[in-house]
């Protein structure tokens, strides 16, 4: 008995897949064609060159504040200056151990002092204290190198 019904699904399946195909056989190309407003085979047109063309951006004024990238280089030369200061306290750290800290102080401050500088429009009390910081490594540079902490 079992054997007769799956025979009998597997003929009905069959033929259902051969409707299938007979109806659907173009029946989805009209349909498109239908909606798309054509009739027939969907034409395959290139879009023309004008579409293919970059689409303008919108103008975006975005300005780099100059204040904070000041203020920040500012904040990391004290911080520098500050390890220095704690180093050259400490009686273990030798001088020659300091020469690579005080390098980059002198490199930080030269930058600080060019980007001072080269900004005109930096609030005055930021710029005294950038410009007295930037001053200050300097003259701990010299006094280092003149050989003041022997």
């Amino acid at each position: 008995m079992i054997h007769q019904v799956n025979s009998s699904f597997a003929g009905l399946a069959e033929t259902r897949k051969n409707d299938v195909k007979q109806n659907t056989n173009g029946a989805f190309q009209q349909v498109l064609g239908k909606a798309l407003g054509t009739t027939g085979a969907p034409s395959m047109q290139t879009p023309p060159a004008a579409s293919l063309e970059e689409v303008p951006s919108t103008r975006c004024d975005f300005r780099c504040d100059p204040l904070p990238a000041i203020q920040n280089m500012t904040d990391e030369l004290l911080d520098m200056l500050d390890l220095y200061s704690n180093q050259l306290e400490d009686p273990t750290a030798s001088l020659k151990s300091l020469e690579p800290i005080l390098n980059r102080i002198k490199t930080s401050a030269g930058k600080l002092l060019e980007q001072t500088e080269k900004t005109p429009d930096i609030d005055a009390e930021l710029k005294e204290i950038a410009t007295q910081s930037a001053m200050m490594a300097n003259n701990e540079y010299v006094k280092f190198q003149r050989g003041d902490y022997l």
